[in-house]
């Protein structure tokens, strides 16, 4: 990536946007909770590096995981 992106900022952080796909915040009965779990569900997922090679094999595999 830096030979042809030699001045982009590419380095891991961390993020939850407030931006959600599909953010309702002026609905009666709308939650962040949704979202917010599926983000700590892959933050988990991601820190659990046996998992995370089991769910990718599963993956490629064609399974759901």
């Amino acid at each position: 990536m830096r030979a042809k992106l030699p001045y982009e900022k590419i380095a891991a952080r961390p993020v939850f946007h407030y931006r959600l796909p599909q953010a309702h915040s002026g609905a009666a009965g709308w939650s962040i909770a949704p979202d917010w779990n599926r983000w700590v569900a892959v933050e988990r997922l991601a820190a659990d590096g046996e998992r995370l090679a089991e769910a990718a094999k599963a993956w490629r595999a064609g399974g759901s995981g």
